[in-house]
């Protein structure tokens, strides 16, 4: 009956959070999100008390209430009108023109500026395993089944600006996927032993997924498989309206936008206090889980292994991924100077064994002749800080305790050291 909490006072709200929040700090994501959260939550409840006449049973706390949230939060975002671009045009006027977006665009829209290096690792990826099977990837080898539909599904997801649209996709995904497999079951393609798990699933998703990017968005898909002979999908000879793929309105966010669609799932996609949101944050959870396994992948590769050892892509990654592939990359660099160590020993050796123990000389060391006692020689020693035991032998005065540390030095610097000694 009465609107006027949503036109007025609710979608003033939502364009000055977007004016405070031009950035979503990687890291910070969950922060962004709780607050645009407690908008959407006092938006419901202001129209819940506008209207308690008709709305009272949808009170905080009621059965209804995560419902009826989900729908104000979906309406409100998709009628507000936020401008297009960024800086004075997006500060100046309320809706932001003629180049002005739902919320639902420019909240996606945010949350790709923070992740744009990520998306383009897993692009990389994409890339890479586009000819992997699913048993490539984890799943148990006897499943073979037609993923098209999970495939098509996926497509479409990319091409939703709204997050709990892009949620109820996933859903649907995850149910082609399990239709796929029971289907092969039932026609004998797979042993009727064979039981899909978590941990099929996540390999399976993650073929789809490579493969919904990796072929051109529109492009009509023939049997999909998940065995490697049919692991790409190729034209059908028949007509292209027959069997078409959801077409996408734009084919770069189609094969560029993976992390940042499961950042925007994870963040904005699901209510966590709603009772029936379990199979959706389960769903939400395994979409980030195979992003994570793009990236990780990924990272490893030639053109970003350089970034990946720095670090700046990965910077905020939360669910662990970062802290691995941070000790991966230490463990590297931890080889490369054990490496680089091993070959400085070994130019030292050959140096020591090219000449005789009379002419080996320490650098940064008086010459044998050129240190008058031992308290020049202690002098001497404590100036260089990590010096082999035969530089007290090298010294005069320093016979003694060269032949303390002789069995420390090996080769030609051992005898070395015993003569000195003697």
């Amino acid at each position: 009956q009465d609107v006027t909490p949503l036109t007025s006072k609710a979608s003033s709200a939502v364009r000055d959070f977007f004016l405070t929040y031009r950035i979503f700090a990687k890291g910070y994501l969950h922060v962004v999100s709780g607050k645009l959260n407690d908008l959407l939550d006092r938006a419901a409840h202001d129209l819940i008390t506008a209207n308690r006449s008709v709305l009272e049973d949808q009170l905080p706390g009621s059965r209804k209430w995560a419902c009826f949230r989900r729908v104000v939060a979906t309406v409100l975002l998709a009628d507000t009108r936020v401008a297009g671009g960024g800086g004075a045009r997006e500060a100046g006027g309320e809706d932001g023109g003629n180049d002005s977006v739902c919320a639902h665009d420019k909240l996606f829209e945010r949350v790709k500026e923070s992740y744009k290096e990520e998306d383009g690792i897993v692009s990389a990826a994409v890339v890479h395993k586009r000819q992997c099977s699913t048993a490539h990837l984890g799943a148990d080898e006897d499943i073979v089944c037609d993923l098209s539909l999970a495939i098509d599904g996926m497509r479409s997801l990319y091409t939703l600006p709204c997050a709990i649209d892009k949620v109820t996709v996933l859903r649907q995904v995850s149910q082609d996927i399990n239709g796929a497999v029971e289907r092969a079951i039932a026609d004998g393609s797979i042993p009727a032993n064979v039981k899909i798990g978590s941990d099929d699933l996540l390999p399976l998703l993650i073929f789809v997924i490579i493969q919904s990017c990796a072929n051109s968005a529109g492009t009509p898909l023939r049997k999909v498989s998940s065995s490697p002979s049919l692991s790409v999908a190729a034209p059908r000879a028949c007509s292209p309206q027959v069997g078409a793929s959801t077409p996408c309105h734009n084919a770069a966010c189609s094969r560029g936008s993976v992390y940042s669609n499961a950042q925007l799932l994870q963040h904005f996609g699901a209510d966590t206090s709603d009772p029936n949101s379990a199979q959706h944050l389960f769903d939400i959870a395994t979409f980030q889980a195979a992003a994570d396994f793009l990236l990780h992948e990924g990272s490893k590769l030639p053109r970003h292994r350089a970034l990946s050892r720095s670090g700046s892509p990965l910077n905020g990654i939360g669910h662990g991924l970062s802290s691995h592939t941070a000790g991966i990359a230490e463990s590297e660099r931890a080889r490369e100077r054990e490496r680089a160590r091993a070959r400085e020993r070994d130019e030292t050796h050959a140096s020591r064994s090219a000449h005789s123990p009379e002419m080996l000389h320490l650098p940064g060391l008086p010459a044998h002749s050129e240190v008058a006692g031992p308290w020049e020689a202690r002098e001497a020693g404590e100036q260089l800080g990590t010096v082999p035991g035969a530089l007290a032998a090298h010294t005069r005065g320093g016979a003694e305790r060269g032949a303390r540390t002789a069995n420390d030095v090996p080769g030609v610097a051992k005898s070395w050291v015993e003569t000195g000694a003697g």
